[in-house]
């Protein structure tokens, strides 16, 4: 069976990212914010980019009351050399 795009679709905002720059643990509340920043990409209102996601994901901490504890940079491209 082929896989579609969509089935493989990870966003770049994972729950460690976000759990990372609140300082939280495992949590409904990482949940939620990791499924809005996916559905913001799905939807088209944001790309799935670290830049925009990131934003998106601060955006939504703040809908939950949080403060980022941690700004994270984007992740070096793996087939980048520096």
């Amino acid at each position: 069976m082929k896989k579609t795009a969509c089935a493989i679709f990870q966003p770049v905002i994972t729950g460690e990212v976000i759990m990372q720059t609140y300082g939280l643990r495992p949590s409904p509340v990482v949940g939620e914010i990791k499924t809005a920043v996916r559905e913001a990409i799905l939807e088209g209102e944001i790309r799935n980019d670290f830049e925009q996601a990131y934003a998106y994901m601060l955006k939504e901490g703040q809908k939950y009351g949080l403060q980022a504890q941690q700004i994270l940079n984007a992740p070096l491209d793996e087939n980048q050399h520096t």
